[in-house]
């Protein structure tokens, strides 16, 4: 079950210039992510979703998500993961490297 309309970050998220570039800005759709593909990257933000098997219903446990997810993937290169953040404010281009490609929005 959805419960938060998400509509508005998604929107922004399709604008290539949200991540400084001109070209297109993909968008994949999973039950409990949307992947955004720009250029050479990816960003990802969990979906505000609560299933059986799964409870992204707030921030903090989108966030926590998040970060077990970093944690658990020791075998990624250290650039495969940029970071994770609350929410993505502003535009991807003037992140540093260490905020957020994985967002918990």
């Amino acid at each position: 079950m959805i419960v938060e309309d998400q509509q508005s970050v998604a929107a922004m998220l399709m604008d290539p210039a949200a991540y400084g570039e001109s070209g297109p800005v993909e968008a994949i759709e999973t039950h409990i992510s949307w992947i955004f593909l720009v250029g050479q990257r990816a960003y990802k933000i969990k979906r505000a979703v609560k299933l059986p098997y799964v409870d992204f219903s707030t921030p903090a446990l989108r966030l926590a998500a998040c970060e077990r997810r970093s944690s658990s993937t020791p075998g990624l290169p250290p650039a495969s993961i940029w970071g994770y953040g609350a929410s993505p404010e502003r535009p991807a281009a003037n992140w540093p490297s260490t905020e957020a490609a994985n967002w918990s929005m």
